[in-house]
């Protein structure tokens, strides 16, 4: 079985920590992303999932 994400936080983490380099929007998007415990909204769920892509990282599963 593939390695998945079950949260966001996690996913946000793993972003900040790769060597993906990341604009600066993206750094504080992900920032917010990894604190926060408010479920996020489909269009954070979104550029989440896109980031986690273009990373090469594995996918986030809700």
């Amino acid at each position: 079985m593939e390695n998945v994400f079950d949260n966001h936080c996690e996913a946000a983490l793993a972003l900040l920590c790769s060597k993906q380099p990341l604009k600066r929007k993206e750094g504080q998007f992900l920032g917010q992303m990894a604190v926060t415990s408010e479920y996020p909204s489909e269009k954070q769920l979104k550029w989440l999932c896109d980031l986690l892509r273009k990373a090469q990282l594995p996918p986030l599963e809700l």
